[in-house]
């Protein structure tokens, strides 16, 4: 996900800051779609598209996550 949305800003994956893992970490997560298939559902946008449409949203909206961004004190790149 990470390197996807770097893509997405040409920028390099060595932005990428790796930590360690939390205690009792997942190491992954098994999905099963069936059933929500079986309910006729699909997906509207592919994943590239709807990380494009993600990011459009976020810098057309600053005003939103701006203020939330200062409360958590979250280091500006």
């Amino acid at each position: 996900m990470a390197k996807a949305i770097l893509k997405k800003f040409d920028l390099k994956a060595n932005r990428i800051k790796y930590v360690a893992d939390r205690p009792g970490h997942d190491r992954r997560y098994a999905l099963n779609s069936s059933k929500i298939k079986r309910l006729g559902w699909k997906p509207k946008y592919s994943f590239d598209k709807a990380l494009t449409l993600t990011i459009d949203w976020y810098k057309e909206n600053e005003w939103w996550w701006k203020p939330l961004k200062r409360k958590a004190k979250i280091i500006s790149w």
